[in-house]
């Protein structure tokens, strides 16, 4: 027996029943009664077995141990694909041995700590759950969710542990509303598939409010104890101290893979996912011989028809088809495999799209109602927007987003304006599903991509995506990673509220129509929200990481940790607003090449992703000003046009910065370790 256990047992044997009811109050300790229609309660729960304890402690001692973390603990932030939280580093189980002097100040909570570990309350949570042995192992941290922060949607299931659980150290004195976020939501499960996997629903079935002095808990259960912490939407933090207790460890384990050991799965070869949608054939190079051919390396006016260019002058921003821009692109696509390219669709196009993003915005009160009203609409009923085509993509522990499904038609243009694509056009999903049918797939546009990147694209798989405020997020898994030896392009037309010229032109006409109050307010408007997403702080940006191959389930299930990674660059390269180089990277603490894309708006991203590649796309705030809206493109490319070695940009990260020939709008105005909760 280590010294931990061996003190630990001494102080059983030493204070018994009666020094674990000094500190824990609730009379499950000590009513058998209560114990029994408490245990009643608990089987009869749903989506699964779960219980919430108030007044768990003594109302003085838990105080007293939430005064010694505000006064002598250090929080940490992290932030990662899963989660973004605040989180005391020291480990709770062993502070005596790892930080004496820190120990020495934190009595009652080290007290708290035994009495929750001790014999008498496992013993109880054993009554209470009808659960099996649960061992002496003390695994338990101090977590605080500051305003924004969320934990997304997850299982648990790692190595031994048996029970979760969570003490709320939130404000004494009142109940936490369900408006304010932050509540344990706990998700039911579908069907198993053909498969045999069981995948949780998009929407939570119950929520657990973090009343001070309460103690949630629940039985840890492969594919089915799936949870979420929601953002904290109001402006008290969600204090914390939460762990796990576990089983002995010579028990066998419960048949059934974590969720996070899935989607991290790479060694093992584990289908993260369901069945990836295959590829549509892209003819254009189809014929091409595959020995060995590589591009001709012809210029854009060489490869294109007239057709095909007069298609490119209807949407595309006249800088980006100019011989010295291509030319300035193309050098750096080749150094750093990726770029973004601002302001890329002509201003009448982009400016529709923008006008009808921001409607559909407002017909779902977003970005116009605070937080928490918006959370009290979305509670129980994560349908905001399911409509006209677009429907709820999950499972929640992968992704959740709205997808537009629905064949382009025609939109309402006049003959007179049929040069500009989109005019008349009024359903945005419409907008975007003909941006994609008419350019993105297009023979003319693959010549486009042929240009810039030397790269031949031979197959595409896309989706219209939205993500809502307060909802969506993709989450990194080894089973959207293209297949080994072969990378695949990512071109992704991001759309977000943010200033645009053609909205910078409206709000001038504004000033020569009602002096210059409501120009200055417009444009004060689109700084802010240009700068919230600019930020990361309201999340929607994209993110590329490498994959872990630690073949350790335990290790490789551990969520990853870092610090809060830098975004994407915030000023344009020279090609009229061109973006690559280091300040789109960063690394994570573990080293991993790391790239940022923040949520730009009438931006086309190209990164060229290898096998090796993770990403995801960050859970949007419900602070964000409205919706991530894109386009997002997979090209399957032509196999003698692979790079050696899969190329993905670890070589030069310097990139200059200059100002976009076109004044684009990236200028200012002139005027892992799992975070310890569940």
């Amino acid at each position: 027996m280590n010294a931990k256990r061996r003190a630990r047992a001494e102080g059983d044997a030493a204070t018994g029943t009666a020094g674990a009811s000094a500190i824990i109050r609730t009379p499950l300790l000590t009513d058998k009664a209560a114990l029994g229609r408490a245990r009643g309660e608990y089987a009869r729960s749903t989506p699964y077995t779960h219980s919430s304890i108030r007044g768990l402690c003594d109302e003085a001692h838990l105080a007293a141990a939430k005064e010694e973390i505000v006064r002598n603990l250090r929080a940490t932030f992290k932030e990662t694909d899963l989660f973004k939280v605040l989180q005391v580093p020291l480990d709770l189980a062993c502070l005596e041995q790892s930080a004496p002097a820190v120990a020495a100040k934190m009595p009652a909570l080290l007290a708290l700590r035994d009495a929750l570990y001790s014999r008498e309350f496992r013993e109880m949570l054993r009554g209470l759950t009808g659960c099996g042995p649960l061992s002496e192992k003390t695994d338990c941290s101090v977590n605080i969710y500051a305003p924004g922060h969320h934990l997304l949607c997850h299982d648990d299931v790692i190595g031994t542990r048996r029970l979760s659980y969570i003490v709320y150290l939130t404000e004494p004195g009142r109940d936490w509303r369900l408006d304010e976020g932050g509540a344990l939501e706990l998700y039911g499960t579908l069907p198993p598939d053909a498969s045999g996997v069981a995948h949780p629903h998009t929407t939570p079935m119950r929520y657990v409010l973090p009343h001070w002095n309460s103690m949630a808990l629940f039985e840890v259960q492969p594919g089915r104890s799936f949870h979420s912490v929601g953002e904290v939407l109001g402006e008290c933090p969600r204090m914390s101290i939460s762990g796990w207790f576990h089983r002995p460890h010579d028990e066998p384990m419960p048949p059934g893979a974590a969720s996070l050991a899935q989607l991290r799965g790479v060694a093992a070869g584990a289908d993260a996912t369901a069945p990836a949608e295959p590829f549509e054939p892209l003819l254009l190079y189809a014929a091409d011989a595959a020995e060995g051919v590589r591009p001709t390396g012809a210029s854009l006016a060489q490869l294109l028809t007239g057709p095909e260019r007069r298609l490119l002058e209807r949407w595309l921003n006249p800088t980006y088809l100019e011989p010295k821009a291509l030319a300035k692109i193309q050098a750096q696509f080749a150094t750093h495999s990726c770029m973004q390219l601002r302001g890329f669709l002509r201003d009448d196009v982009a400016g529709r799209i923008a006008e009808l993003t921001r409607a559909a915005d407002a017909s779902d009160a977003i970005g116009t109602a605070p937080p928490d009203e918006l959370f009290a609409r979305l509670c129980g009923k994560h349908d905001l927007g399911v409509r006209d085509g677009w429907h709820v993509v999950g499972p929640p522990h992968m992704q959740r987003f709205l997808r537009y499904d629905h064949p382009p038609h025609a939109g309402r243009t006049s003959g007179a304006r049929a040069s500009e694509p989109l005019a008349g056009e009024s359903d945005v999903g419409n907008a975007l599903a003909q941006l994609r049918a008419t350019l993105v797939t297009s023979p003319a546009f693959q010549k486009y991509l042929l240009a810039l990147t030397q790269l031949r694209t031979v197959g595409a798989r896309s989706a219209i995506r939205r993500f809502r405020p307060g909802l969506d997020y993709t989450v990194a898994h080894a089973g959207a990673m293209p297949p080994r030896d072969c990378p695949f392009l990512d071109a992704t037309f991001c759309f977000v509220h943010e200033g645009q010229p053609h909205e910078e032109q409206q709000a001038g006409r504004a000033r020569r129509a009602d002096g210059a109050a409501p120009r200055k307010k417009r444009r004060a408007q689109l700084s802010v929200e240009r700068a919230a997403w600019q930020s990361g702080e309201v999340g929607g940006f994209e993110a590329y990481l490498g994959a872990e191959e630690d073949n350790d389930p335990e290790v490789t299930a551990v969520y990853r940790t870092s610090r809060a990674p830098e975004r994407g660059s915030s000023a344009p390269e020279a090609a009229a607003g061109a973006s690559a180089g280091e300040d789109a990277r960063g690394e994570t603490e573990e080293g991993a090449e790391l790239l940022n894309v923040e949520a730009s708006t009438n931006t086309l991203n190209l990164v060229l992703r290898d096998s090796g590649t993770l990403r995801f796309v960050k859970y949007v705030s419900a602070r964000a000003p409205g919706s991530r809206w894109d386009v997002a493109v997979e090209y399957r490319l032509h196999p003698a046009d692979v790079p050696s070695g899969e190329s993905d940009g670890e070589g030069d990260n310097e990139g200059e910065e200059e100002e976009g020939e076109d004044g684009d709008d990236g200028d200012e105005d002139e005027d892992d370790e799992e975070s310890d909760e569940s």
